[in-house]
């Protein structure tokens, strides 16, 4: 661009700037207006610019990672200090910027046009991707309310996605929200994820909302996708436990034991139920199997003070 023409730019542009602040409309139309009076200045400078200062409306906050994803392209701290220069453009006190929300209710609207709808459609697919993948990092660091946060996020941009409503089931699991978890995770079977660990997953959900009939079908689908998951037949068992129904609880922690044999909490639990059968001798072996595995299983050690005083 000639210095000519952009001197020619830079006074319509004042003047413009000069007409809106003398034009005396309401706060909410100026607001609009000095974004579009903004917008046509980048446009028409930095095209790159002026798309992200579209896109950025579309997640609920933004930083340099999130211009990242949107772009699908690294180097975007410049980017960010441009945008950060204009007065639509809030900081958050959780962390990142958002737009005022006048600007971003109207750049959403503009999003919803049919003829933005396939650059949108990209846009919201980066940002689930992102935020998915933010989740997962976080969900292995034990972060369980951040990981719940991207998982909203993500889903905020991709509903209806299977792997992530498991996941943020996944994330309830951890937090104790049993109700959310069990929601989430039928969803996700809904939709068509039909595995063994979500099934073992909804099983577990189900049994703290002490829906145990529920929880006995969903461990048995569990079971019945992957029959050598020793951990399966355990949960079952314990369901059958609190169904009153010993004989099955004891084959089911019998085969978790002979597909994992070193788990203490199997022998532990397999102990209570021969103590319930009175299977006392039985039941002593099972107790001390497990503190032999665990010698800090305070619960087993109990267990075995009990039994002794039966004997």
């Amino acid at each position: 661009m000639s210095e000519k023409k952009s001197q020619k730019d830079r006074k319509k542009a004042s003047e413009a700037l000069e007409k809106l602040l003398r034009s005396g409309i309401p706060p909410e139309e100026f607001t609009r207006r000095l974004f579009e009076l903004d917008y046509s200045q980048v446009e028409a400078s930095d095209p790159e610019l002026a798309a992200m200062m579209r896109a950025c409306a579309i997640p609920r906050s933004f930083d340099v990672d999130t211009i990242g994803a949107l772009r699908d392209k690294p180097d975007n701290i410049g980017l960010l200090k441009a945008l950060l220069d204009y007065s639509f453009v809030l900081e958050r006190q959780r962390g990142g910027y958002t737009y005022h929300d006048n600007i971003r209710q109207m750049l959403m609207n503009w999003w919803q046009q049919s003829e933005n709808q396939a650059l949108l459609s990209v846009y919201k697919s980066r940002l689930a991707a992102f935020y998915f993948s933010k989740g997962k990092e976080v969900y292995k660091q034990k972060n369980y309310e951040a990981a719940l946060d991207y998982l909203n996020q993500a889903i905020e941009h991709k509903a209806g996605d299977q792997e992530l409503h498991y996941r943020r089931g996944l994330a309830y699991l951890k937090l104790g929200d049993y109700a959310n978890a069990k929601n989430d995770i039928e969803k996700a079977i809904n939709i068509g994820l039909i595995t063994a660990d979500v099934y073992y997953d909804l099983g577990i959900a189900l049994y703290f909302l002490n829906d145990h009939e529920a929880a006995l079908v969903a461990c048995s689908k569990s079971i019945e996708l992957n029959p050598q998951d020793a951990k399966a037949f355990y949960n079952r068992g314990n369901v059958y436990r609190d169904l009153g129904k010993l004989e099955q609880a004891l084959a089911d922690f019998n085969r978790a034991i002979e597909l994992e044999p070193q788990d203490a909490m199997a022998y532990n639990n397999r102990g209570i139920i021969k103590k319930d059968l009175g299977k006392l001798e039985q039941a002593l072996a099972d107790f001390n199997r497990a503190i032999e595995l665990n010698s800090k299983y305070t619960m087993a050690c109990n267990n075995r003070g009990l039994v002794n005083k039966d004997l």
